[in-house]
């Protein structure tokens, strides 16, 4: 990443829960996070359950 860039990501996991892999996105950091800096809510509930989703196709346990 360069400055002005952000980032949000979250692990896949496989069977038996071990971590195998991490999805993620980056962008400017005016696309990425609100006005405080946070990131956004929206983008954040997007790559987590596109992790989930990978990982339940793994063969983890939901959570």
């Amino acid at each position: 990443m360069t400055l002005g860039e952000a980032a949000i990501a979250a692990p896949i996991r496989g069977y038996g829960g071990l971590v195998v892999g991490a999805i993620g996105l980056s962008g400017p950091v005016d696309r990425v996070c609100d006005g405080q800096g946070l990131p956004r809510a929206t983008l954040v509930a997007h790559v987590r359950d596109a992790a989930r989703a990978v990982s339940r196709d793994l063969g983890a346990a939901r959570w």
